[in-house]
């Protein structure tokens, strides 16, 4: 546990990463060393005979938060959900601090904040900025705000990323970008990394295409008729493990080139698994980069500014559905024609 920011319940000093701390072994609380030596035993003996656990004052705790430089949060009385210090309501269960009620006991009160909030009559007021503020800063120079505009659809999924990845360093696994890899980061506007991640999935995909239907079929069927075995009634995984024992035995080096398709089509996993690792990374440092380009050619809070966050970030619809159309049209073409 990190105790930084924590008065040591003797002497009362706030403990910083300096400071040698030692713990109770029965009741968890902390004490400089120092303190606990002068005293000889641990001050909370109640505790002890309840079997109970030392907790953290509560006005120690937004101290403790600001101390390791992650901003004090509001703790919901509801939920036990950590929201911003400043938030007006809960952004889990809608619990609101400013009259101490529940969404439901208000629901023809319009919803306050200081951001937009999305959702359905009736239900949870959803937080678009993912518990950051609008002027809160997200890089060098960069407010949530901003990076809340140039994102555009799908907002409050990427600002609750990017909240949990720069205060709690926590990645998440990006499904989409794995499933569409190149096609993701084009439709992210991610132009020159989605155009290469592309063009290697493409190049990959042809080979794999041609070597299938052009050349190893081919010559499995041929190698299967020097053996007596007749391809156009079908092949069992029984005739494909004759052919096998038959090549190793005459030329493993053709083996080997039966098995180039499967060794492309690990190399394509292998790059989509990348990329759905990676892709929140990239399209963080990608809004980053716009921004500040942004940033360099209009003055902050003006209506050109705006504009351009618009008009450089949200998405790429139409190379979206054309590269789908692509991609249908490389994998299932040789089935209609061959």
């Amino acid at each position: 546990m990190d105790y930084k920011g924590i008065k040591c319940p003797i002497c009362q000093k706030r403990f910083n990463s300096l400071d040698d701390i030692v713990v109770c072994p029965q009741c968890g609380a902390p004490y400089h060393r120092d303190c606990y030596e002068e005293k000889g035993t641990c001050i909370f003996p109640d505790l002890h005979e309840s079997g109970k656990s030392w907790n953290a004052p509560a006005d120690d705790i937004p101290h403790q938060a600001q101390q390791s430089g992650i901003p004090a949060q509001k703790i919901c009385p509801n939920c036990s959900t950590n929201n911003a210090e400043n938030a007006l309501f809960c952004s889990r269960c809608g619990y609101r601090f400013i009259d101490g009620t529940m969404p439901q006991q208000n629901r023809d009160a319009r919803p306050v904040s200081g951001f937009g909030t999305g959702g359905f009559p009736g239900m949870m007021q959803v937080d678009e900025m993912g518990g950051y503020q609008k002027e809160e800063p997200v890089s060098d120079g960069i407010t949530a705000g901003d990076l809340s505009e140039l994102i555009g659809p799908n907002r409050v999924y990427y600002m609750n990323v990017f909240h949990t990845r720069q205060y709690y360093n926590r990645r998440r696994f990006h499904f989409c970008a794995f499933l569409f890899s190149g096609g993701w980061l084009l439709y992210r506007k991610i132009n020159k990394l989605g155009a290469i991640l592309t063009a290697i999935l493409l190049l990959l995909t042809i080979a794999n295409t041609y070597l299938t239907y052009f050349l190893i079929n081919p010559m499995i069927i041929d190698h299967l008729g020097k053996m007596g075995i007749d391809a156009s009634a079908g092949v069992t995984y029984e005739h494909l493990f004759m052919l096998t024992q038959n090549l190793m035995a005459e030329s493993p080096a053709l083996l080997l080139l039966f098995a180039v398709p499967s060794l492309l089509g690990i190399g394509r996993i292998v790059l989509m698994v990348i990329c759905g690792l990676k892709a929140n990374d990239w399209y963080f440092k990608s809004c980053c980069e716009k921004i500040r380009k942004i940033r360099s050619a209009h003055q902050p809070g003006t209506e050109e500014y705006t504009e351009e966050l618009q008009h450089q970030g949200g998405v790429n619809l139409p190379i979206a559905i054309s590269l789908l159309v692509c991609a249908l049209i490389i994998n299932y073409a040789p089935q209609f024609f061959l």
